[in-house]
């Protein structure tokens, strides 16, 4: 699973990493963007993933502080510790 979290943190990160570089703070991912970026890293780590979901790589994100959940018009939208910082 670390592996897993890594990989998917790096993703993310990468994504945020364009927009903070051009000065956009105010970047989120939407859960949609989010479970993609999540489905492919499982893809393509297919011996780490058994059983793994999704939503289950998101909760433990979230709940070690590497990924924080907003609300945006009522809409939970996602960013990185890293985007967070900034």
């Amino acid at each position: 699973m670390e592996q897993i979290i890594r990989a998917v943190l790096d993703g993310l990160e990468s994504q945020e990493a364009v927009l903070l570089t051009w000065g956009n703070t105010q970047g989120f991912f939407t859960e949609t963007e989010l479970r993609n970026t999540i489905s492919q890293v499982l893809h393509n780590h297919p011996l780490d993933a058994n059983g793994l979901t999704s939503f289950g790589i998101a909760k433990v994100m979230i709940d070690r502080g590497l990924l924080l959940r907003h609300q945006q018009n009522g809409v939970s939208v996602f960013r990185t510790r890293m985007a967070e910082a900034v």
